[in-house]
């Protein structure tokens, strides 16, 4: 074998050498990226907005409701800020009314019926546990009658 050849064979050995190194290199970035997004879920580090509404109306002994769906166990908070509401009661006068809302979680996952309803008041934060299912349904409910209804910002934030 000539020198020349012998050159070229190491040129040809350590540019072959240096794309592995790069090729080895990328795929280990992807896999420490991958690694710390999987320790930041099993932590429940993550979260996702699902809804933030500032006007949602809400009808006496009534709910509104919403449709979510989640592909790791986490929870779910939903936070809720009811306005002043009025009843005009037998008289002329517009009487404040406190408004009395809960939320209500319901989902079927790996065998688990869950059902939940957490009374929050005028204002406040109410927290579910969540599995990985398609169809989790998130209820924002009033439990006033005779036509008081409500109007609040409704918050609701998913933790995986």
């Amino acid at each position: 074998m000539s020198e020349k050849e012998v050159v070229e064979k190491k040129v040809v050995s350590r540019n072959l050498a240096i794309i592995v190194i790069v090729i080895l290199s990328a795929g280990l970035i992807v896999e420490i990226a991958n690694y710390t997004s999987i320790t930041y879920i099993a932590n429940l580090g993550m979260y996702t907005d699902w809804l933030y509404s500032p006007n949602v109306i809400v009808l006496a002994n009534s709910y509104t409701d919403w449709t979510f769906s989640a592909s790791y166990a986490g929870y779910v908070s939903v936070y809720v800020k009811t306005r002043n509401i009025s009843a005009m009661a037998f008289t002329d006068v517009a009487t404040p009314i406190e408004a009395n809302a809960y939320v209500r979680v319901i989902y079927s996952a790996y065998g688990v019926q869950y059902d939940n309803r957490v009374n929050v008041g005028t204002e406040g934060t109410a927290v579910f546990p969540i599995l990985p299912c398609s169809n989790i349904e998130i209820r924002v409910g009033n439990t006033n009658s005779y036509g008081l209804n409500f109007s609040a910002t409704v918050t609701i934030t998913y933790h995986y």
